[in-house]
């Protein structure tokens, strides 16, 4: 008997097996104008007023928060480099008892070729220790769309990888670079010039 076009070893074409392997999103529910609510007591009245002097206020203080951390950040930063340089790396430091200086382990890495030609520069012999390549695969948009594609890949999927596939690769920083960088640069200047390369998370204070 002869085979229908398109149909693959399980006897689905392409559309039913997308489909069967797919979950209907739910409904988001439609946004409605908000109903009032009137009759308000004394007390809750109170109670909100209240509440927004409050959140004014801390809208005030966050204002003075941003304004002052960066002097802070800076301060602990300079603290932090000067011991990782002598061989003591901290993560963190309590500032006179009073706040935390938390730094993460995390880095922004960038993708541009010619810029990680630059990253290599400065990391040297120590580039395939720090930084990690991570590859992916996905699905054509156009296979979607394209009967003929569709058919072709249930019949010969992997012989021809290339037409139906993009792949993408992401390169990242590798856990425990935030010690690591001093031991890499050796020097301030240099240290400077792999965080203009590959800043690391912003810092907070607690």
């Amino acid at each position: 008997m002869e085979k229908k076009k398109g149909k693959g070893n399980n006897g689905l074409d392409f559309d039913s097996m997308l489909s069967s392997n797919t979950k209907a999103k739910a409904d988001k529910p439609k946004k409605n104008e908000m109903p009032v609510l009137n009759g308000l007591s004394d007390d809750m009245k109170s109670r909100i007023e209240r509440y927004l002097e409050a959140k004014k206020e801390k809208k005030n203080a966050e204002a003075d928060m941003k304004t002052e951390e960066p002097a802070i950040i800076e301060f602990a930063r300079k603290a932090q480099d000067k011991n990782a340089f002598a061989g003591n790396y901290n993560g963190s430091y309590n500032i006179g008892g009073l706040v935390k200086f938390v730094t993460q382990d995390r880095f922004s890495c960038p993708q541009d070729e010619d810029v990680q030609k630059e990253v290599k520069k400065v990391l040297g012999k120590y580039y395939e220790e720090i930084i990690e390549t991570e590859v992916s695969v996905s699905l054509k948009p156009e296979v979607f769309t394209n009967k003929k594609l569709k058919e072709e890949l249930v019949k010969i999927i992997g012989s021809r990888f290339s037409e139906f596939f993009v792949t993408e690769t992401k390169i990242s920083v590798k856990e425990g670079f935030a010690q690591e960088q001093y031991k890499i640069a050796g020097s301030q200047k240099k240290l400077d010039d792999i965080r203009a390369l590959l800043p690391q998370y912003k810092p907070s204070i607690r």
